[in-house]
């Protein structure tokens, strides 16, 4: 953040995240990148927001490109282990307890077809990925992930674009001085649209 404006505006990614009432290295712990400038934005007073849509939302949004529940459930499922394989097991080495967490977090949404239950989430993997989920093969997980092999992630992804350009726009304009903490993709992806306006001055 520059120090010339005092307005200053902090946009994160993960949504949900909390470090009320935590120290440092806890926010740290749990929420990685995140809690540590979560936390320096609470200690000084700084506004942030996470502009992520809802899990409704964006689950809504998959289904109107063409995407099915099987498909778009194992993607989370997926994006989530995959996750846990690279980060969480750290803190949560049972990997079957975590999992059974994801598939309920995403039962509870209550928005698909056909009520999620750990063992059809499994089959549905199986079905999607080609064979049965193993919580050691971190590339079939990478694969399920990556938006250059799943048309899935791909369009989360960009759907989630569009909500941070928006997000970043609006705080710009309003005069803000604003720092984004996101994932590198994001960053790659908008980078020609936010060269774009900051060059030319767009106003849309």
């Amino acid at each position: 953040m520059g120090h010339d404006n005092a307005d200053k505006f902090l946009i994160y990614e993960k949504a949900g995240a909390s470090v009320e009432g935590v120290a440092k290295q806890q926010a740290i712990e749990q929420h990685a990148e995140t809690g540590y400038v979560l936390w320096l934005a609470t200690k000084d007073g700084v506004p942030s927001e996470s502009p992520e849509p809802s899990k409704i939302e964006e689950v809504q949004y998959l289904r109107d490109q063409g995407h099915s529940d099987k498909a778009i459930m194992t993607y989370y499922f997926g994006r989530q282990m995959h996750q846990w394989v690279r980060q969480d097991k750290e803190l949560e080495p049972d990997w079957r307890s975590y999992a059974e967490d994801v598939v309920a977090k995403y039962s509870s949404l209550g928005c698909w077809d056909k009520r999620l239950t750990f063992e059809n989430v499994l089959g549905w993997y199986k079905e999607e990925a080609g064979q049965e989920f193993s919580e050691s093969d971190e590339q079939a997980m990478y694969n399920i992930s990556d938006p250059a092999q799943n048309k899935v992630s791909a369009d989360s992804g960009e759907h989630r674009d569009v909500a941070l350009l928006l997000a970043i726009k609006k705080n710009v304009k309003e005069g803000k001085d604003v720092f984004v903490v996101y994932g590198s993709g994001h960053a790659v992806r908008l980078e020609p649209e936010l060269n774009k306006y900051f060059r030319f001055g767009e106003e849309n």
